[in-house]
């Protein structure tokens, strides 16, 4: 993961910072490139964004994608699509599907084609797997990812969900993804070193 992290920041420009938001905050590229800036809360660092079935879902940006939104923006000011700063055509779904994404990393970053086959939603199958073995319990991964979980309540089209306790243990969750990630080694603990090996990058 850490090895695709570093490629992404290596493409830089829009499918830089799809890639990179993907990794960070457990989405898809879909809802990477429906962010835009005039929608993001800085101060909270969250933004709605589209999920499945007509909704909108708040994403909880950690500190480190609020930085590369706002390296990719140049302010925090701004209007339009973030992954493209506002400036030129947005970019679209198509733009951002593995086959391309990929074929831009091999160029880029060609340590990356040496991994493990990866997909978006095998990244984020990743992620949920590390965040559970930590000890993250599962309706907290799946509100962290934007799955509906068994027994809450249904959102109608167009709402946007927005459980102040689902939130606020989806935003922790993330923050404990990007504390892993950020983790530099296993410093001498058997476990984590095992997990370490078993992550994808």
């Amino acid at each position: 993961m850490r090895v695709l992290l570093k490629g992404a920041r290596t493409i830089g420009g829009a499918h830089g910072a799809v890639l990179e938001l993907c990794i960070l905050t457990m989405c898809l590229p879909w809802e990477a490139v429906a962010i835009e800036l005039a929608d993001i809360d800085w101060g909270r660092g969250c933004v709605p964004v589209p999920a499945r079935g007509g909704s909108r879902r708040l994403l909880h940006l950690p500190p480190q994608a609020m930085r590369t939104l706002a390296r990719v923006a140049g302010t925090v000011a701004g209007r339009g699509q973030a992954v493209t700063a506002g400036r030129g055509d947005p970019i679209g779904n198509r733009d951002v599907r593995l086959d391309r994404m990929q074929a831009r990393l091999a160029v880029a970053a060609p340590e990356t084609i040496v991994l493990q086959p990866w997909n978006f939603h095998g990244l984020r199958a990743a992620a949920a797997r590390e965040l559970l073995e930590r000890g993250c319990r599962h309706q907290d991964v799946a509100h962290a990812l934007g799955l509906k979980v068994p027994g809450s309540d249904t959102v109608p089209i167009g709402r946007i969900r927005t459980d102040a306790d689902d939130a606020d243990r989806a935003a922790a969750t993330v923050g404990k993804w990007n504390a892993i990630l950020a983790d530099a080694g296993p410093r001498g603990d058997p476990a984590r070193a095992e997990r370490r090996r078993r992550m994808p990058g």
